[in-house]
Order: C-alpha cells, then sequence, then structure tokens
C-alpha cells in the first residue's frame, strides 16, 4: 500500500506544480500590465516632485540671472569706459 500512496503523493505534486504553471502563463499578461502601471506611477511621482523642486526654485535662478547680467552690463560699461579713455590719450 505504501507505493501506492506515494504515486498518489506525486500525481498529486505534479498536478499541482501543472496547474500553477497554467495560473501563473494565464495571469502573465495581468502581471505585465500592473509592472507597467506601478513603474507610470512611480515615474510620475518622480516626475511632480521635481517639478515641484523646479517650481520653488524659480525666484532664485530669477535673482542669480538678473545679478549675472548686471554684472556683464557692468564690466562692458568699464570695458567701453577704458577704450574711451584710451582713445582719448592718443588724440
Amino acid at each position: 500500500m505504501h507505493g501506492v500512496s506515494h504515486l498518489q503523493e506525486v500525481v498529486s505534486s505534479v498536478s499541482g506544480s501543472y496547474s500553477r504553471n497554467i495560473l501563473w502563463r494565464s495571469s502573465e499578461a495581468l502581471i505585465v500590465r500592473l509592472q507597467a502601471l506601478s513603474r507610470g506611477f512611480l515615474i510620475r511621482q518622480k516626475l511632480e516632485a521635481r517639478q515641484r523642486y523646479l517650481v520653488s526654485q524659480t525666484p532664485a535662478v530669477i535673482v542669480i540671472q538678473v545679478r549675472t547680467l548686471l554684472t556683464v552690463r557692468a564690466e562692458q560699461a568699464a570695458s567701453q569706459s577704458v577704450m574711451r579713455t584710451r582713445l582719448r590719450s592718443r588724440l
């Protein structure tokens, strides 16, 4: 009788394994879709966080750009002043 019991266990195990395999294969498209949706959700969250950060930094960026522009203009004016002085001294 021991052999029959062992045989039934093996058949049951193989049948269960086969059933799980079929179940996974039939669910594969659903699992792939779920992964894609999850990844998309996470990417959108990261993008929104990055956009919030960039928007929050806009005032600082404007200050830096204005200061840079004013510095460049001051340097240009000083350079032009030096050139005018040199031209006058040659005359």
